[in-house]
């Protein structure tokens, strides 16, 4: 079982059963139901994310999340973190207050006017740098980044410590491995035009060279709220399963 029950969570917030099932049933399906890591959720608060808080998907982000942190977090929790121009360490999030992150975020912190990856993940990196535990990081953003070789420089630092980024672009469907296909020439090439022109950097940093393991994941998509949840927590979980492999090989875990 994960680190709640669900006879708790049934009494506790009747509104999580289903996801904490759907979740469940993906990481049986990758041998980690009784993985045990902490869950971190980064929020972009660049100015062009306003649509999505306002019609409440980011906040079912949140939910979907905390779902993958009720199975891994002993606390049942996820810390959450925002970025714009700058990085910001919000808080803790569990069932008691989830329901209040995004309000939360954007109280303390107004939307903004970058999308500077390098901040956040200097932020994270600082954060967990110590950690004995892996660190599972979920992060949301539906821009690239102004400052990409800072972001390139600490994704290559961060290989060596306990922590896996999944970077999750919104905007279109890209499944993982597909964005690969930018680099082709011609007319099949010409298909995947797109994924050069609005995501490029996110594919990039998926394969980036120089890293002591693969430790980041990538794929988008196009409506948060409307992608399947089952859908969701299996892209969510594609890449880190292979990278705990990876890190316990390089003895990094």
């Amino acid at each position: 079982m994960g680190v709640i029950s669900l006879q708790k969570l049934e009494q506790q917030a009747p509104e999580m059963v289903d996801l904490f099932k759907k979740t469940s049933i993906c990481l049986d399906k990758v041998n980690l139901r009784d993985h045990r890591a902490q869950v971190a959720l980064v929020l972009d608060i660049s100015g062009s994310m306003s649509g999505l808080y306002q019609s409440g998907k980011v906040q079912e982000l949140v939910k979907k999340v905390l779902a993958l942190g009720l199975q891994f977090d002993l606390d049942g929790s996820i810390d959450v973190f925002a970025f714009g121009n700058y990085a910001y360490e919000v808080g803790t999030f569990t069932l008691e207050n989830y329901k209040s992150c995004c309000q939360t975020v954007l109280s303390r912190h107004p939307l903004e006017g970058g999308t500077r990856y390098a901040q956040a993940l200097r932020l994270i990196h600082d954060k967990y740098r110590d950690s004995t535990d892996p660190v599972y990081v979920a992060f949301f953003t539906d821009g690239e980044t102004s400052e990409p070789e800072l972001a390139e420089r600490e994704i290559i630092a961060m290989s060596n410590a306990r922590i896996f980024t999944s970077f999750v672009a919104i905007g279109q469907d890209i499944m993982p491995g597909e964005a690969s296909a930018k680099k082709k020439k011609g007319f099949f090439g010409g298909l995947f035009s797109g994924f050069e022109t609005d995501f490029k950097f996110l594919a990039k940093l998926d394969t980036l060279p120089g890293r002591t393991v693969d430790n980041a994941g990538f794929f988008a998509v196009a409506d948060p709220a409307a992608i399947d949840d089952d859908k969701l927590f299996s892209l969510l979980m594609s890449e880190y399963p292979h990278w705990l492999v990876a890190a316990k090989q390089a003895r990094i875990l």
